[in-house]
């Protein structure tokens, strides 16, 4: 665990060393370079840690090790024919030049922070706190073990882009790219229709409609999702999982209490460019938890539910940060920055101290 603390160090290092201001802002020029300065920093800091990783860190990295071997020295992948072509194209390409698992690990690190910290800088008011819930709460530890679904959960958190846009095609052709690295992509596919819609009472009702058809159509569900995410499983009993709920309850609420900040009708209305845009992404963050809230409750149901929820995670991520920096009062912000904070770092803790040894972390020449 030593490791994972360095890096949210290191994290707050890094806002010293750019100047960056923590603070709610549409950035000035002045802020905007050191915003961009930080992400930079914190970005490299996070593909340094997981692609200098043992491949003892992550229950799945020995065996991605074993193939860009295997596939460099031309020798038959015998257990790997689950692979998607895309992710097997890559990988092949990676192993004409080197077998190195550690360059492996740090090249697929890099493409999946540049898609977070690209949908960072398009969407946030402020780069620490995305950063921060981000490996605290958010998908980082999952990058440390499922290659192939955090590559496409990255790929399809930067296709959110063309949500906000409207733009359809760049959308699709960017799901059906995260698809070949990872069945499990299609799950991001409604979100193109589900993103936009305004808080109020049609998004009550289809929230309603969602928790409708999970408790009432749940077989053909299980049936469908089994086939996205290449499983072969029925019902099954799995408790547990009350505290990711909790989290984006909390993101919900919170986001609900302050959504004259986020997403007000006046604001999806602006002539201000800049806010238009930041109440859009809102709204979709705001989307995005709801429908990993409704993945998680299908959870109970079937365990590998929760693993589809991962493409939305990084919504209530942001969604989180937005909220916290959309508080206009010093004090309150302040407060639940503070709260935010500490709940943050003591859910990492938990959620470390309940995995076994798999996750301990050391570099790859210790």
């Amino acid at each position: 665990m030593i490791g994972y603390f360095l890096l949210i160090a290191w994290i707050f290092a890094a806002v010293r060393l750019s100047n960056i201001q923590v603070e709610p802002l549409f950035f000035r020029k002045k802020e905007f370079d050191a915003n961009r300065k930080f992400l930079v920093l914190a970005s490299v800091s996070i593909i340094l840690l997981t692609g200098l990783r043992s491949i003892s860190v992550g229950p799945d990295s020995d065996s991605y090790a074993t193939y860009i071997e295997n596939l460099h020295n031309g020798m038959y992948l015998s257990g790997y024919e689950r692979f998607e072509k895309g992710f097997e194209w890559f990988s092949k390409a990676i192993a004409f030049m080197t077998g190195n698992y550690t360059i492996y690990f740090l090249i697929i690190a890099a493409i999946i922070m540049m898609c977070y910290a690209l949908l960072i800088r398009r969407s946030a008011q402020n780069y620490f706190w995305p950063i921060y819930l981000y490996i605290t709460i958010g998908p980082f530890v999952f990058q440390l073990t499922g290659l192939r679904q955090a590559m496409a959960m990255a790929i399809c958190a930067a296709s959110v882009i063309f949500v906000q846009k409207k733009k359809p095609i760049p959308f699709i052709l960017l799901v059906l790219l995260a698809a070949q690295f990872h069945t499990s992509a299609y799950v991001f596919l409604p979100l193109y229709f589900l993103g936009n819609i305004r808080l109020g009472s049609k998004s009550f009702f289809l929230f309603l409609g969602g928790v409708a058809g999970i408790l009432f159509a749940n077989e053909q569900i299980i049936s469908v999702s089994n086939q996205l995410l290449g499983y072969d499983k029925g019902y099954e009993n799995a408790p547990g999982g009350i505290v990711s709920i909790l989290v984006y309850v909390g993101s919900i609420v919170l986001a609900m209490l302050y959504k004259n900040n986020l997403f007000s009708d006046n604001m999806l209305k602006s002539d201000d460019k800049k806010e238009l845009q930041q109440a859009q992404y809102n709204t979709i963050f705001f989307n995005m938890s709801l429908i990993a809230l409704l993945m998680l409750v299908m959870r109970y149901w079937m365990r590998s539910a929760e693993r589809a929820s991962k493409y939305y995670q990084i919504g209530a991520v942001l969604l989180l940060a937005n909220t916290i920096c959309s508080i206009k009062d010093d004090r309150t912000r302040k407060v639940v920055k503070a709260i935010v904070g500490l709940l943050a770092i003591a859910l990492f803790i938990y959620r470390q101290s309940k995995e076994d040894s798999a996750y301990v972390y050391s570099f790859f020449w210790q």
